[in-house]
């Protein structure tokens, strides 16, 4: 079945490559060592130690890791279930300090949840595309806004307001510049666009770096672009060895072309996601086949002396559905997995070097806990 939503990553040999900046010129950097093959084995190659963080869910159930968004709250975590049209808000040890489950039509409720984010002791949502909805701590209504336009991804900069992505299909007649900033009320101030041209943007995100710095993710280019507010300092170039998405989609205009171009296209692969921290470059990549999607990656790059390792896993395999997508890479340089523990016994053999974290997975009281993988010296 054709997907047309683009998420990904997983995990399975010690090889390592290498790419470059363009000479002269630091703010591009070229990066050329592209595998459609795993090259290392990140759980026994990369990862020196792991850890868990059991989440109390207090008798909720999370949905598929696909639909899971997971971020740094102050020293705890907040996690939005896009499946469950739920938010959880979770103390440093994983127990559940908050829930946030409103669907409904009335104050501070929705019908679909984007985004929940953690600043200044609050939890502010984005739902149904243009609603921004901020809730106390303890979950309770503070204040909602509704924005110009629907939007599919938002950040939230320290005492500087906000940057919002327009979704990939409104306002496409009328605005050029795709990221949106506010004030702190959520009233447009500026916008903003890296890119030359995108007609629709599919996936995209924006991904945070620092208080106010973040990557633009735009799904089916072969860039990704470093930015600080409304300035591009640093652009990652792509070399995908010309299996990336055909011109030919990203121009069309009707929904029809589009599908058919794909169905046309044997293989393409694309990054769904990309982390950074001050060492390393973590990317996602996907991989279609006739149409449908087959393969996720998980692609290391260390931003030291840019060597490069890549896995991938089938989506439909047992193991993807245990370690689900990368969700986070920390300062520590720990990579983060919302874990589904009820399948390890399944997966523990087919993991290399898996095994030897028997002790941990049997003692850990939840079936969901987040697995933090330290990348090792």
């Amino acid at each position: 079945m054709l997907k047309l939503r683009f998420w990904a990553l997983c995990l399975p040999s010690i090889l390592l490559l290498s790419c470059k900046a363009d000479v002269g010129d630091p703010s591009h950097v070229l990066i050329d060592s592209f595998s459609e093959k795993s090259t290392a084995s990140f759980i026994e190659d990369v990862y020196s130690d792991v850890r868990l963080v059991p989440l109390e869910l207090d008798g909720h159930l999370l949905g598929s890791s696909m639909l899971m968004l997971l971020e740094q709250a102050g020293e705890g975590y907040i996690l939005t279930d896009r499946q469950s049209q739920a938010g959880y808000l979770f103390n440093p040890d994983g127990s559940l300090r908050t829930y946030i489950s409103k669907v409904g039509r009335g104050p501070g409720e929705y019908n679909s949840l984007e985004h929940v984010k953690y600043q200044d002791h609050k939890i502010v949502a984005l739902a149904d595309g243009d609603h921004v909805i901020e809730y106390s701590e303890a979950g309770d209504l503070i204040r909602e806004s509704f924005l110009d336009y629907d939007f599919m991804d938002f950040q939230l900069f320290r005492d500087k307001g906000a940057a919002f992505l327009v979704s990939r299909s409104d306002g496409e007649d009328e605005v050029c510049d795709r990221i949106i900033f506010t004030d702190t009320l959520f009233q447009k101030t500026a916008s903003f666009f890296p890119q030359a041209f995108q007609l629709f943007n599919y996936e995209s995100h924006l991904s945070r770096v620092g208080d106010d710095e973040y990557l633009y993710v735009p799904v089916t280019s072969t860039q990704i672009y470093q930015c600080r507010m409304d300035e591009v300092v640093k652009t990652y170039d792509i070399d995908l060895h010309g299996k990336e998405f055909p011109d030919s989609i990203l121009k069309a205009d009707d929904f029809e072309v589009m599908l058919d171009v794909m169905m046309r296209t044997p293989e393409i692969y694309y990054v769904p996601q990309a982390f950074e921290n001050q060492d390393f470059l973590l990317l996602g990549l996907g991989n279609i086949i006739d149409g449908e999607d087959k393969d996720s990656g998980v692609w290391l790059i260390d931003l030291k002396d840019m060597s490069s390792r890549i896995e991938y896993c089938e989506q439909k395999s047992v193991e993807y559905s245990f370690f689900g997508p990368p969700q986070m890479l920390t300062p520590d340089n720990e990579v983060v997995f919302i874990c589904d523990l009820s399948l390890y016994d399944e997966v523990k053999n087919s993991v290399p070097g898996l095994s030897r974290y028997d002790s941990l997975f049997a003692d850990c009281p939840s079936d969901s806990a987040l697995l933090f993988c330290k990348i090792g010296e």
